[in-house]
């Protein structure tokens, strides 16, 4: 996840993520490849991210993923079965890796109404 700008978007969905399995582990989006593909980098830098997010009672530990794509921080830690991810993209490559170990690809929908990009163009006015 990116996590920018935390919001009760990010909460509920790191709250709903956190009872699917035994633990979460969150992964953290470095900023040069969410400015690839957001065309803007995150306001908060990867490490206050990890702070921010390391700080919510529903994570059991948050590490930096260097592709918006989370397979090859999946393949590192092993043991994983579940990859969730908001409804708003569906990254084929993650979703065909974990399928082909026999884990599940889950996503959640996104809290209405809310989103990092609103704050920040509410902020501008």
């Amino acid at each position: 996840m990116v996590g920018d700008l935390f919001h009760v978007g990010h909460l509920n969905l790191l709250k709903r993520a956190s009872r699917l399995g035994s633990q979460l582990i969150v992964g953290v989006i470095e900023d040069n490849i969410v400015y690839k593909y957001k065309g803007r980098y995150p306001i908060y830098s990867m490490s206050e991210r990890i702070e921010i997010i390391s700080s919510i009672r529903f994570v059991d530990n948050v590490i930096p993923q260097y592709s918006r794509d989370g397979t090859d921080n999946v393949k590192m830690l092993g043991n994983i079965n579940i990859i969730v991810r908001g409804d708003d993209a569906i990254l084929e490559n993650e979703k065909n890796f974990i399928e082909s170990v026999g884990g599940s690809y889950i996503q959640l929908a996104r809290t209405p109404n809310i989103s990092t990009t609103n704050i920040i163009l509410k902020i501008k006015g």
